[in-house]
This record gives C-alpha cells, sequence and structure tokens, in this order.
C-alpha cells in the first residue's frame, strides 16, 4: 500500500547528502528560528523526489532547508516518520460569504484537509466588490488564507440583469469598469460559470473584451465551462479561442465529462489542451478526484429560460398550459439523461429536511409520485443543492495524471450541522488525492503534493506559497502518510479527514498535535500585492549589501518592493505574464547607490551656465567668458562656476581685470569649484556697489590688492554682496533644473540624493515636482535657511512626508566654516602655506549650540559643514551641549558635512556622540595636489581620514558633493580604494594608510548614506521587503582592477522597482 511512498522516501535518503549540499544559504552559521520541524521526509510541492530534510521557520517565513546548525533555544519539533509539505491550495472554492460568519471563519473542514489557502469567485459567483471583501477577511480574520476572483455572472447581473442578449457598448464599457476596478482591488483575474445565469448568455467577444482588461493587470481567466457533457469538447474550443484572442492563460474548472454516453471524451479533451500548451498557449485545469458533482438542482435539470425571474415567476410558468408543458418536457428530458433521477442526490434543502441525502427516483416512490414532480415542488420552495452522479473513474484517474492538473474541491466552508448533507469533496478532495497516490498507485507522492501544492500557485503566479524553500511564506502542512485519508463519504460527507499532524498558515500553528485550535491567522491575499513580480533582473552577479547574503544571481520586484533575492532559479519562479524580465549575463548590480551630499538644483544650473571644470589657466577662462558672451548677446548676467586657481600656473586668485577685459560692461559672477568663492568683474561690483569701503561680513573675507581695493574675490558670507544682485530664481527655473539634474543624476546611477543645501522655495519645488510624479529620484533635504532664523526655524517640527513621498525634508544644513580650496576652513593652527591665517568662523558656536538643541527637541536633523580641525571639534563641542540638553533624543543621527581635517582623538567624540561623517571621497584625490603643503604633512594625516572613522566606529556615508565634484560615483568609490588621480598616481595612495576596501566603501553609498537619513529599514541593502532601488553596472567591480572603475557604465537605474534610466543600445 505504501510502496510508492517508501520508494520516495529511499529517493529522499539517497539524495539527501545533495540536497544539503544544494543548501547552503545558511552558510554555515547557525539558524535563528521560531521552530524547526526536524527528521521529516520533505515533498517540496515541485515534484523534486522526497528527500529527509529539517524545514527551519521564524516568524512567517520558511528561512532554512536541509540540515543546518540552530541557535541554542530554538523549539525543535520531531516530526520523523511524517510528510512535510507545502499548505494545499484550494484553486476552485465557494466560501464567499461563508467563512466570513463568526463559527466558520476557521475553515476547519480545510484545515484538516492541509489547506492553507482557498480560492472564492469561482463559476461566475460571489462578491463583486472585491476590496469590501477582501478587507473583511482581514477584519474578521481567518482559518486559511484567502484569494479571490472577480466573478463574471455578478459583473454581467450588476449591469444588465439576467437577459439573454449581448451587451450594448455602454454597458460593456461598464462592465470593463467593474473589472478594471475588481483588478486593481486585488483580484487575481476572473470567473465565469457559463452555465448558470446570466453567464450562459455571454458570448466569445464579451468574454474576450473583459478578458483583456484582465490581463492588462496580470490576471488569469477561470471559467466553468459551457458544457460538461456532450458539449465538452467545444466547450473546451472556445475557452482556449478565448485565451488566443485575448492573449491571456486559460483556466479550466473542474475537467470532467458528464453523462455516460460522454464517458472518454476527457481523453481528447485533454489531448486539445494539450496541443494549446505545446503551441505555446497557457491553458491549465483543476479537478476534485470524485465520480460525482455538485450545484443547484436547477442548473441540472431545469432550463434556463424558467429560472431568469423569481420562484413566483417559476410558479407561473408552471402553472402555464403551455410553458407549463415544455418546462415538464424539458426537465424529463435532463431526468431521463440522468437515470430518472436515480443519480442526482438532495444535498440541501431546508422546506423538507427529509429529503436531504436520498434520491430522486428514491424520494418519488416514497411520495407516491414522480422524479419530475419532485423536482416541480422543490423549485416551487425555493430550490436546493444537489449532488448528481454522472461521472467515470477512469475519466477521473486519467485527467489526474496530466501534469496541468491541479487539485481543487469546488466545496465550501463548512461545519457539521446535521442538516444537510453536502458533497463530501469539502470535506476530503485533497486526502484524497493522496489516497489515489499511496493506496491505488496511479501517481507518485510528490506528483499528488504537486497539483495540490506547488501547481496552484503556479497557475496564481503564486511565487512564495506552495513550495518549501528559504523565503517563502510558511505555509506548511505535516501528515502522516499512513492516516492522512478522506472520511467523508456521500453517506457520511461531514467527517474531517484524519492524519494533519500540525499546520502552519503565515508561521502560525492552526493545527498542533492533530487538533484544530481556533486561531485565525489567514489572510487576504491580492495580486497587487502578493502577486507575481513587476520586474526580474537575471545578471551576472549582484552584491547585495546583506551581510547573511551577500551574493545573488537575480533580484525580483513587485510594487517598488524586493520578494526574492537569489538563484537565477529561484527568483525566476516569480516571473508571471506581464513580468519585465532584464537578462544581462555579463552585468552587475548594486543596491541603489545613494550620493549623501550633494546640490541637485546647482547641477541642473551647470547645465544652462559656464561650465570652467578643469580649466588649467586663467587664458582658457577668459577666452571661455568671451566665447559664450558671443553666443548669448544681450545685457544678462555671465554667470559660471566651477573655476579652479589652484589648477593655473602660479595657483594665485584670479583679478576682476581679466574679465573685465573680454566684458567690460556686463557683469559676471564666476562661482569657485568648492562654492565658497566667488569671481566678479568691475561692472558686477559697480552693481553690487562693492567699492574700498565695503566691509566683509563676520562670516566672509573680501579679497583686496595693495591699496585696499577689492580685487574681485570673495570668499563665502562676503560672496553675497555680489550674488544678492542677480536675477531672483522663480519656481519654474527651480523645477527646471532639479529635473534637469535628475537626469543627470540617474545616468549617473544614483537613485537617491541628501541635498546639502534646500532653500524654502525650493523645497516647495521638490514638493510639487513630487506631488506631480515627475520627481523620481529619493531626495533627503537639508533645510538652508539665514543664521538669524535658525532657532526659531529648528523650533518646528519638520512636515510629514508620507511614505510615499520622493522628496523628504527633515534636516537642518550650517556652516561653522569655509572651505579648504579658499582657505577658509576653520583650522587650530595657522594655514601652512598663509602664516597668520587660521580660516573662517561662520557661526557663533553658542547659536549652532542653540539651534541643535532645538532641532533635537522637534524632530530635526542637524548637518553641520565643517572643514578644519578646529571646526570639526566646535561642531563636536555644541553637539555634546545639545545632546545632554535633550536626552529624549536617543537617535538623533546628528552629522557632520565633509569632516575633512581632523584630529585623531577626536574621532572617538563622533563615536561616541553618534555623529555621522557624511564624507566625498573624490575630495581627497582632487586636493591633494595641494593638501600637504596647505596643511603640513602631520595635519595631513587627518585629512580624509575615513579608515580612522571605519576603524573607530564612527557611522560613514559617502557622497560627492557635486556639481562641485562630477556626479560620477564610481570617481568617488576609485578614490576611496586608491587614493589615487586618474593616472594611478601616486603610486601607492596619497596617505595610503586611509584607504578602504571596495565592500566597506560600497557599503557608505549604500547602507551608510540610507543609514544617514533615517532609512536603513527601506534603503541600502537589497533583501525581501526592501524598496527595489537598484544600480546595473556593465562590469563586476569586484574582479576589475581598480582604475577600470572609473570606465565602469551604468546600464539601467531602477528606483522603487522602475526603470528610470536605461542605457540606449545601438
Amino acid at each position: 500500500m505504501l510502496r510508492r511512498f517508501v520508494l520516495s522516501a529511499l529517493i529522499g535518503l539517497a539524495f539527501s547528502q545533495a540536497g544539503i549540499a544544494e543548501e547552503p544559504a545558511v552558510g554555515g552559521q547557525a539558524i535563528v528560528a521560531d521552530l524547526i520541524l526536524k527528521g521529516g521526509t520533505l515533498i517540496d510541492g515541485t515534484g523534486s523526489p522526497g528527500r529527509l530534510a529539517d524545514v527551519a521557520l521564524r516568524g512567517d517565513r520558511i528561512v532554512a532547508v536541509g540540515e543546518f546548525p540552530t541557535a541554542p533555544g530554538v523549539k525543535v519539533l520531531d516530526v520523523s516518520g511524517m510528510v512535510v509539505a507545502p499548505g494545499f491550495i484550494d484553486l476552485h472554492s465557494h466560501s464567499d460569504g461563508v467563512i466570513l460568519e463568526a463559527r466558520k471563519r476557521g475553515n476547519v473542514n480545510y484545515q484538516t484537509q492541509g489547506v492553507t489557502t482557498v480560492v472564492t469567485g469561482n463559476c461566475g459567483g460571489g462578491s463583486l466588490d472585491v476590496a469590501k471583501y477582501l478587507d473583511a477577511v482581514d477584519d474578521r480574520g481567518t482559518g486559511t488564507n484567502v484569494i479571490h476572483l472577480i466573478p463574471h455572472g455578478a459583473v454581467r447581473s450588476s449591469v444588465m440583469g439576467k437577459v439573454d442578449r449581448a451587451p450594448t457598448e455602454r454597458e460593456l464599457a461598464r462592465m470593463k469598469g467593474l473589472v478594471e476596478k475588481g483588478m486593481k482591488d486585488g483580484a487575481w483575474g476572473m470567473s465565469t460559470g457559463l452555465i448558470y445565469l446570466p453567464g450562459r448568455y455571454a458570448k466569445i467577444p464579451e468574454l474576450v473584451a473583459l478578458s483583456k482588461v484582465v490581463v492588462e493587470h496580470g490576471g488569469f481567466y477561470a471559467s466553468h465551462i459551457r458544457d460538461e457533457g456532450d458539449g465538452l469538447l467545444k466547450s473546451i474550443d472556445e475557452a482556449l479561442a478565448i485565451g488566443r484572442d485575448a492573449k491571456i492563460p486559460v483556466h479550466v474548472s473542474h475537467l470532467k465529462a458528464t453523462g455516460k454516453s460522454n464517458w472518454g471524451l476527457t481523453v481528447e479533451a485533454c489531448k486539445r489542451i494539450a496541443e494549446a500548451r505545446k503551441a505555446g498557449q497557457a491553458v491549465t485545469a483543476d479537478q476534485y478526484p470524485y465520480v460525482a458533482s455538485s450545484t443547484s438542482l436547477a442548473a441540472m435539470v431545469v432550463p434556463h429560460w424558467a429560472l431568469q425571474g423569481s420562484t413566483d415567476d417559476f410558479i407561473q410558468i408552471a402553472a402555464d398550459p403551455v410553458r407549463g408543458k415544455k418546462l415538464r418536457d424539458e426537465i424529463e428530458e435532463s431526468l431521463t439523461k440522468r437515470d430518472g433521477g436515480a443519480s442526482i442526490r438532495i444535498a440541501r434543502y431546508a422546506p423538507k429536511p427529509t429529503r436531504v441525502g436520498r434520491d430522486l427516483a428514491a424520494i418519488a416512490r416514497e411520495e407516491g409520485t414522480t422524479a419530475l414532480e419532485v423536482v416541480l415542488d422543490v423549485q416551487r420552495h425555493g430550490g436546493a443543492q444537489a449532488i448528481s452522479f454522472g461521472m467515470s473513474e477512469d475519466d477521473v484517474r486519467q485527467v489526474m495524471q496530466e501534469d496541468y492538473v491541479a487539485t481543487a474541491s469546488d466545496g465550501s466552508t463548512h461545519i457539521p450541522t446535521g442538516t444537510d448533507s453536502p458533497h463530501p469533496r469539502a470535506y476530503g478532495t485533497f486526502p484524497r488525492k493522496i489516497r489515489y497516490a499511496l493506496d491505488d498507485n496511479v501517481m507518485s507522492l510528490e506528483k499528488a503534493v504537486r497539483s495540490c501544492s506547488g501547481l496552484p500557485a503556479e497557475i496564481l503566479h503564486l511565487p512564495d506559497r506552495g513550495v518549501i524553500r528559504p523565503g517563502a511564506f510558511a505555509d506548511v502542512v505535516v501528515f502522516d502518510p499512513k492516516t492522512f485519508r478522506d472520511a467523508a463519504t456521500f453517506d457520511h460527507p461531514t467527517r474531517y479527514a484524519p492524519g494533519v499532524e500540525h499546520l502552519f498558515v503565515n508561521g502560525v500553528a492552526v493545527i498542533a498535535q492533530g487538533k484544530p485550535n481556533k486561531k485565525l491567522p489567514g489572510r487576504a491575499l491580492r495580486l497587487t500585492k502578493d502577486g507575481p513580480a513587476d520586474l526580474i533582473l537575471k545578471l551576472g552577479r549582484i552584491w547585495t549589501g546583506d551581510q547573511d547574503r551577500p551574493w545573488a544571481q537575480a533580484l525580483a520586484a513587485r510594487n517598488g518592493v524586493v520578494v526574492a533575492v537569489g538563484t537565477a532559479e529561484e527568483v525566476l519562479a516569480f516571473r508571471g505574464p506581464k513580468t519585465q524580465v532584464v537578462d544581462r549575463p555579463g552585468a552587475f548590480a548594486t543596491p541603489g547607490l545613494i550620493d549623501s551630499h550633494a546640490h541637485l538644483c546647482d547641477l541642473g544650473a551647470s547645465r544652462e551656465e559656464l561650465d570652467l571644470r578643469g580649466v588649467d589657466s586663467l587664458e582658457e577662462v577668459t577666452r571661455r567668458v568671451k566665447a559664450w558672451i558671443d553666443t548669448h548677446p544681450g545685457d544678462s548676467w555671465v554667470v559660471g562656476q566651477n573655476w579652479d586657481q589652484s589648477l593655473w600656473p602660479g595657483g594665485n586668485f584670479p583679478t576682476a581685470k581679466a574679465l573685465d577685459a573680454v566684458a567690460p560692461d556686463r557683469p559676471v559672477w564666476l562661482t569657485r569649484v568648492d562654492g565658497h568663492a566667488g569671481w566678479a568683474n568691475s561692472e558686477a561690483m559697480r552693481r553690487g556697489k562693492v567699492n574700498r569701503d565695503s566691509e566683509a561680513p563676520s562670516d566672509g573675507q573680501i579679497i583686496r590688492d595693495a591699496n585696499g581695493d577689492p580685487t574681485g574675490v570673495f570668499i563665502d558670507g562676503a560672496m553675497g554682496l555680489v550674488s544678492r544682485h542677480r536675477p531672483g530664481e522663480s519656481k519654474a527655473d527651480l523645477a527646471r533644473r532639479i529635473l534637469s539634474g535628475q537626469e543627470l543624476v540617474f545616468q549617473a546611477g544614483l537613485t537617491g540624493i541628501h541635498d546639502a543645501g534646500v532653500s524654502l522655495p525650493m523645497a516647495e519645488a521638490y514638493r510639487d515636482l513630487d506631488r506631480a510624479g515627475k520627481l523620481k529620484l529619493r531626495v533627503y533635504g537639508m533645510a538652508l535657511v539665514p543664521d538669524r532664523q535658525l532657532v526659531e526655524f529648528a523650533s518646528h517640527p519638520p512636515i510629514a512626508a508620507g511614505s510615499k513621498a520622493r522628496f523628504v525634508l527633515r534636516a537642518i544644513k550650517i556652516f561653522i566654516d569655509g572651505a579648504m580650496g579658499s582657505r577658509g576652513g576653520l583650522l587650530g593652527e595657522d594655514y601652512s602655506d598663509d602664516p597668520g591665517n587660521k580660516g573662517l568662523l561662520l557661526i557663533e558656536p553658542k547659536l549652532l549650540e542653540a539651534a541643535a538643541e532645538q532641532g533635537l527637541h522637534h524632530g530635526w536633523q542637524i548637518a553641520t559643514h565643517a572643514i578644519g580641525d578646529r571646526g570639526n571639534a566646535l561642531v563636536l563641542d555644541a553637539y555634546q551641549q545639545a545632546r545632554e540638553a535633550v536626552p529624549a533624543a536617543k537617535d538623533p543621527r546628528l552629522r557632520i558635512e565633509h569632516a575633512q581635517v581632523v584630529r585623531k582623538s577626536d574621532v572617538a567624540r563622533f563615536a561616541s556622540l553618534g555623529v555621522i561623517a557624511s564624507m566625498q571621497p573624490s575630495h581627497a584625490i582632487d586636493d591633494m595636489r595641494w593638501a600637504d603643503a596647505r596643511l603640513g604633512l602631520e595635519r595631513a594625516q587627518g585629512a580624509y581620514a575615513w579608515r580612522w572613522f571605519l576603524d573607530g566606529g564612527v557611522p560613514l556615508a559617502f557622497g560627492s558633493d557635486f556639481p562641485v565634484e562630477v556626479v560620477n560615483p564610481f570617481y568617488g568609490i576609485y578614490a576611496a580604494l586608491t587614493r589615487q588621480d586618474a593616472k594611478g598616481q601616486p603610486a601607492s595612495g596619497w596617505h595610503p594608510d586611509q584607504k578602504m576596501s571596495l565592500e566597506e566603501t560600497l557599503r557608505a553609498f549604500t547602507a551608510g548614506s540610507a543609514h544617514a537619513a533615517f532609512d536603513e529599514n527601506r534603503l541600502g541593502v537589497l533583501r525581501a521587503g526592501m524598496r527595489a532601488d537598484v544600480t546595473v553596472v556593465d562590469r563586476d567591480l569586484f574582479q576589475v582592477k581598480p582604475l577600470e572603475l572609473l570606465g565602469a557604465k551604468v546600464l539601467m537605474t531602477i528606483v522603487d522597482g522602475e526603470v528610470v534610466y536605461e542605457v540606449q543600445t545601438p
């Protein structure tokens, strides 16, 4: 009797070591779990041979399969001698409203069959309001998960009633609208009952039109076909035609042939389905393994035209001399095909319970009447549920052996009451299938289990249920192969099946030691949230950033969330009919790169202004200014950025005279590469009313000549003397520049930035773009407000942003000093190349402390620009005072932007205060040309000291400070690895003791930046549940030489599962 089971177990033993070797996901680490199912025979739902394997559950997931070490204290359940399988999925249930009833919500008659998920809305009937129904499932709780289909019959009835005609264009449009809404609300497809009213009146064009709406949302078409008797083959052809025309997966519900004259037609029906599948059409079917069906008595023997109205209407028809005769003739004809009524048994009939459980012929004999009159009497009193014995056992066995035929009950949630006699399938379908495998040897146990679990999941495109594997939901059945059989019969149909020892639904035991416990952990599963992936990446390699599982081949995302990361085989299980699959075998991916310090609007503006980056002489600067003027005639300001005098011969600051020579009458304003110095011509200074008598503000400096006249160069706070006279930026200007910058950022592979200087008008521009759906980039903003308004601004909490917002303003940007390139960074001792100059103090420390304190009180993160060692120390002082003043701020994540030069003794202060070092590696390889001379060799040991911070336990977040530096993140990655210029110099790197590894650097550009924005629970790592932000490049960063990193080409940038940039291939 157990021959096949024993054979499967032996195969499992023979291959158990191979199975263990195939599953090194645990990496030798002790598994942390809530429960270990130990010693059972695993039948995993895929059809693979059974094998001995342990299964670990944690929360609602399976976390390990095979043989693995476990952490101390983990509960172990010995399931030796038992089968461990995926929870069964009933593709065709009529539990609908019944499962919401208080006494029936446990769905125990299905739990005892090993079922963990039921599909409702079948045969065209059920709830039309998908959202309301699924919300009720979640609100009330159920013992199994519930999936719902849009019932076509209810759709048609709500628009057209029960009329026998095609819909008008307007009616069809309304029906399509209802289907569209249902799919958006989470339905998995649409069902039809073409044997029932009003579905039987629907023709192919109507069904194709509605199915096209369904398939647009990734759904499928499930049909109780039009005829299961002598019209079976035509009905199969109709279903296949609908699938072809609508390009939708087709599922034939309860495939069978009814009526003795039609026995054997299932062979040809299966042949036609197989031919369609071979031709590439998606077609499947299900079956309940019984020779009897069940539906309403009316659907079996009463003509449809007599059922279009109410019970009173039927009574009038039966009494009518003409229509009554026609009615009786057609009922008699139907009864003749069903053994004169002897093959029809009443299952439920409240008006006369004595008829329940007995066939029509027997009832007629006992009551001294005919089967016809029994039918008429039943219908006059509202109708009855009935069972019809009309199928062949040979057909049942033949159909179940087809690989595409799933097991489904066609039953309903039920509790034994003694008042009805339902079809035993509601209590025994799934263990009966196991009986066919283990007792009758019709199929292997593995195939039987797959038909109950993995196959239904495949049909639904439900990737993380129906199988036992790490990462899948913990819907698990443990059954005793010796006793798990159907106990329900047609004479005793409400006997619970024995043999399920343990059943877990979403990780919660609902049957323990063979006893149901009334827990209700079931969920409403929605296609929109629980269905196939929207996007699958199948690449050469993926660095996930997940320390438990750092490497993968593929990734799947749904609704912007990562749902699977792993091998290609594991992830491709998430593919559905609408899934976009990106197959790039040579590509490499990381979690979306995040620039933790950038200026997006300035980047966009740089595309509209004169860009002087890399210009290596004063003469070339003036030539470009003249060329710009020639191509942009008029009297508007000439604005540019990114000049760097350290690249010019002599390295001295320029003067206005050079610009006056090419622009005597037009104002010119050029910002230095670091943004901390500006260069004006004489016309610009005239408009700003700057002269010898002008005084620099306390946070700035006017560079003067020997006579005391301004030379044209203004440092930090003094820049405003000229720049504020430029025409202001409109909101349209800001929006245009943000979107222009966004385009460049996506091309560079960045999925998010921290904008380190967001004015209030800029914040509004960001919010407007976000609301309009134009801002795709994740932007974490740092508010930039005048010093005099800092404390007041910080005393009001940030504006809350929704979970879907791409723009969040939660930080405040403050400046303690200037830039080292313009010698404005605040040092403890004089600049080595400028004696007497220690740099600039741009804010009073007490004001910084007060602003930080208010910020901590009201939920702001404080991010302070600090370049010099003295500047960094002062910020740490202020932060310490603020932390002590506001002890309730437990995790404020205070930031220092740049942290460019520090004393080693201050590193420990960063760590103890939890201060984030937000740094830009590319600054180091640009500044190393002059940094040693400017700082002196000893002080330069603490310049760009990433390794000090990393080894000292200081959180690191990396960025670029673009457009001060180039937007390309791979330039910064290269800089952190090598501390060399683009030519590989110096050979060993500048202060090489500060180098970082590639993995450390990538973490700083991903998880580190996410942490710096309080987003580490969503971003920075690629694992299930995180947002699907991904950067895809053309080379494996871990397999190339460092210099080759500079040539990395971004192939795709993905934000929230949306491909926002893809390289155009020829």
